[in-house]
């Protein structure tokens, strides 16, 4: 089977138009053959346009390429799965809580207990990586190691940390000799000066009147952010054929061997939050999806208003990479990639969160109460006879964006959903074996009950 150009390209361009994107840059594999689709403008104030080779930032699909750094280490003998981090980084000089048990393996798979977010500007230098790990001495947990799937960008800085230690290299560096560079991705870049070189989209925003709007900073994150997400710009054709190694799981190849692709996509726990990326379960680096007819696998990101996801379906020899500065992400992704695989007969999608119905607030007095992780507090509570959320960025968060107040409404028990922008979010209380509380996940992030 094959794409038809014409007919693609004027289904996004009219789903673009439907959910006010800015730009978007779209890179479809099939049966050997690659489809590039481009349309609409890269910053709204200039007349720019996206082209196929146009850098967009793609956030935390970057921790796929970090784990794919630290597998083939794995496969050079230079560290174990197993390994406990501080048994490499040494970072960790006293007996506090999990600090000296959690290994490589479970900073992969999300399963640490580590908490999510922790932003530090240690600067530009080579050093920064390693002064951003150095403020980590004292950081929470949030669970128990191999307790639940727990989103942390923390973690994966410290899997960039062990790879600046192993290699020598600077996470930029070994980005490029492992991957960039026998990739043949020459429109994909980590530091500014370079992404100068290219042309390259701005995030866009909802300002308060309902416009759309560009970001006035094209980047609030550092350079000690790049191996969970923060730096890596690239066009959507290098992202889809940086995977095609994935496509033959079963084959060794210069990227990865077999075991170590195989490793990558296998199951290592269950996700309590299903929506949030879609996945029914984490692997190491991986998220894992279930497309009715078929499973595979991917990896979303964000970033201040630009947008990625890569969908992987092996059987189905089908990569699927789409790219967007802005607009209601969400809706234009599953409509277009909901679309596109049924017409592929892969299957479809889980259906978008919607409220089904209001909860009986005699039972939700479990739900009630603050809860706290790094970078974020969030209140639950009754008012004029409706659940509500509030959410406030603090400590090495703060400034992020403006509190927020909420209703919560019930999709089912344990799960409600919150209007979040011209999104809807899912909210998940869950009750950890650490805990006699209720804990909540938000972008499937545990935050404990104070």
């Amino acid at each position: 089977m094959k794409i038809d150009k014409v007919y693609w390209l004027s289904r996004m361009e009219s789903l673009m138009k439907k959910y006010d994107i800015p730009g978007t840059s779209v890179s479809i594999y099939l049966n050997g053959e690659i489809y590039n689709f481009q349309s609409g403008k890269l910053h709204l104030q200039r007349n720019e346009l996206v082209n196929q080779n146009s850098l967009f930032q793609i956030g935390s699909i970057t921790k796929v390429y970090t784990a794919i750094m630290i597998l083939k280490l794995v496969e050079q003998g230079k560290i174990e799965l197993n390994t406990k981090v501080n048994d490499i980084l040494q970072i960790y000089d006293k007996d506090i809580q999990y600090l000296n048990q959690i290994t490589i393996d479970q900073l992969l798979s999300h399963t640490s207990g580590l908490t999510g977010d922790y932003y530090l500007n240690t600067g530009r230098g080579d050093d920064c990586l390693q002064k951003y790990v150095a403020h980590l001495q004292d950081i929470a947990f949030d669970a128990s190691p191999d307790e639940v799937v727990s989103y942390s960008s923390v973690g994966y800085n410290l899997l960039g940390s062990i790879i600046e230690n192993i290699t020598g290299f600077t996470w930029d560096d070994a980005l490029y000799r492992f991957i960039i560079k026998p990739m043949n991705m020459n429109h994909t870049e980590t530091l500014p000066e370079n992404i100068l070189n290219h042309t390259f989209a701005t995030g866009h925003y909802y300002d308060n009147s309902g416009d759309l709007q560009s970001n006035e900073k094209w980047n609030t994150l550092s350079r000690s952010s790049g191996p969970y997400g923060g730096t890596l710009c690239s066009s959507a054709e290098n992202v889809t054929r940086s995977f095609l190694p994935f496509l033959a799981l079963e084959q060794n190849d210069e990227l990865l061997n077999s075991s170590s692709k195989k490793l990558m996509t296998t199951p290592q726990m269950n996700c309590h939050d299903k929506w949030t990326f879609k996945s029914y379960a984490w692997g190491r680096g991986f998220s894992l999806y279930n497309y009715d007819k078929e499973k595979g696998f991917g990896h979303e990101g964000s970033m201040f208003g630009q947008y990625s996801y890569v969908d992987i379906l092996p059987t189905s020899n089908l990569i699927i990479t789409i790219l967007v500065n802005g607009g209601k992400y969400q809706s234009f992704y599953h409509e277009f990639v909901g679309e596109l695989i049924e017409y592929l007969n892969v299957g479809e999608l889980q259906p978008l969160l919607s409220t089904y119905h209001s909860i009986n607030l005699s039972n939700a007095e479990k739900y009630i109460g603050t809860y706290k992780r790094e970078g974020l507090k969030i209140e639950v509570y009754e008012h004029e006879n409706q659940l509500m959320l509030t959410g406030q960025f603090i400590d090495s968060m703060a400034g992020f964006s403006e509190p927020i107040t909420v209703p919560l409404e019930m999709k089912e028990e344990d799960v409600f959903i919150i209007p979040l922008g011209t999104e809807v979010i899912p909210i998940v209380f869950i009750k950890l074996n650490s805990s006699i509380d209720y804990s909540i996940m938000l972008g499937m992030r545990i935050a404990k009950k104070l």
